[in-house]
């Protein structure tokens, strides 16, 4: 399947951001040591992900099945115990509502999930939908716009439960799946897109499946918008985004680098690509600046042997890193390599690290790199000296990879710094360095 000369010359409207670096300009120095254990790996609203369903009115996990949405959770949370999945993409659909009004029932079964997972300590990355292939049928513009203020009152009236379950929200509502396409009647996208806006959460992502629908977002929510791609195979398909030659690929690419985003490859029985190639999709990846991957694709599927599990035994060098222009954390290394499973695994999302530490009397000067592909848009950093709280960076967007942030305090007689996520303070980064990680503070001195 290939592009048609429509795609080439379809215009989209990208706002303009700045290319990210393709290396550091400076390396760190041994002032703070390098780290990466497992605790790096568990560092929040990152890494890999799995998928949960859930269809309100029914119960269902999906739509016009018999399995029990909490069945299903229990399932899938075993399923990838292993693995330590906390984060999950979570359709939410809503086929019964297609011609009637989201009711009280709904939302009560809505907020119940949300704690189940709460009490989980599992976070989402949540979609509403109508369509599938089993229940075909879509609501038209105007009652798909009445959930949606229905749905703003939850998100209003739960904004706790909200803050601390939900990582990042898709647009969704329009299409097979929520996937934006294959709507059974004409949706008016322009103002979908403007509800979602206004029915989330102030200054949550909203990811979208096409850059035709990130232009569509309002001036004022412009910087909130941004990418999923569901067909992440290493190179350029129709099912997934625009050809990597379009006009305004670039311009894309530049604004996933400082924004979250998120991916998944296609099924492993999916067979439209046999073979994927690593170093293609570990490139794609880090063009699209990928936060979570899905883990539920091409895996382990029915007990089969997909390309992600393949990828365990398949190793890429320091070199090869080097050459394609892929940001690594070196002590993730072993022998100057690392499989292309386990650099996912570390180097998805922000991979943060203080370095060129330097005291002078009472000012701390140092560096934060980003190791990894990713950025940490909805967080913060603060820095602690005696009892003296400060706001270091309020606006992580521009912290994307191979950035090398440089930041000087006032010193007393200790440094700690946190890195917390804004609508949610009690997730927090721990840094890749050798330092005591207490309480959400990585004490560097």
């Amino acid at each position: 399947m290939n592009f048609t000369k429509k795609d080439y010359k379809q215009k989209y409207a990208i706002r303009h951001y700045a290319p990210a670096p393709v290396e550091f300009d400076k390396l760190p120095d041994s002032s703070v040591p390098l780290y990466c254990g497992d605790d790096i790996i568990k560092n929040p609203d990152r890494g890999f992900r799995g998928e949960l369903k859930i269809t309100l009115g029914t119960m269902e996990e999906y739509p016009n099945t018999k399995l029990h949405a909490y069945d299903a959770l229990s399932t899938h949370y075993e399923k990838y115990r292993k693995e330590n999945i906390q984060y999950y993409q979570l359709y939410v659909y809503l086929t019964r509502y297609c011609k009637k009004r989201i009711d009280q029932e709904a939302l009560n079964q809505l907020t119940e999930y949300m704690q189940k997972l709460n009490n989980l300590h599992i976070r989402v990355l949540l979609r509403f939908a109508y369509q599938t292939e089993l229940a075909p049928k879509s609501p038209g513009t105007a009652h798909m716009i009445r959930n949606m203020q229905i749905l703003k009152k939850w998100f209003k009236d739960h904004e706790t439960l909200v803050n601390d379950t939900v990582y990042a929200m898709q647009l969704g509502m329009i299409g097979l799946w929520g996937e934006g396409h294959g709507n059974s009647r004409f949706i008016n996208k322009k103002k979908i897109v403007k509800h979602a806006f206004d029915m989330i959460p102030d200054g949550m992502t909203l990811t979208m499946r096409h850059p035709k629908y990130i232009s569509l977002a309002p001036e004022p929510y412009e910087k909130q918008a941004s990418l999923h791609d569901d067909f992440l195979i290493g190179k350029e398909h129709p099912w997934g985004m625009i050809p990597f030659n379009h006009p305004e690929w670039q311009m894309l690419v530049n604004k996933c680098k400082h924004s979250f985003t998120d991916g998944e490859m296609p099924w492993g029985r999916d067979t439209t690509v046999p073979i994927i190639n690593p170093i293609d999709f570990l490139c794609q990846c880090r063009d699209y600046a990928l936060s979570t991957l899905s883990i539920e694709h091409n895996y382990k599927e029915e007990g089969n042997c997909y390309h992600l599990l393949k990828w365990k035994d398949i190793y890429i060098s320091e070199n090869e890193l080097k050459n394609n222009q892929l940001p690594y954390l070196p002590v993730s290394l072993t022998n100057h390599q690392i499989s292309v499973f386990d650099y996912l695994n570390i180097h998805l999302g922000f991979v943060p690290c203080i370095s060129n530490l330097k005291i002078n009397k009472n000012q701390a000067e140092f560096d934060i790199y980003n190791f990894g592909i990713g950025t940490a848009a909805d967080y913060r950093i603060l820095l602690k000296t005696s009892d003296k709280t400060i706001v270091l960076c309020s606006d992580m967007t521009n912290m994307c990879q191979f950035t090398r942030t440089h930041f000087s305090a006032e010193f007393d007689k200790d440094l700690q710094i946190r890195i917390e996520r804004k609508n949610a303070p009690q997730l927090t980064y721990r840094l890749a360095n050798e330092v005591e990680y207490r309480n959400g503070w990585n004490i560097i001195l």
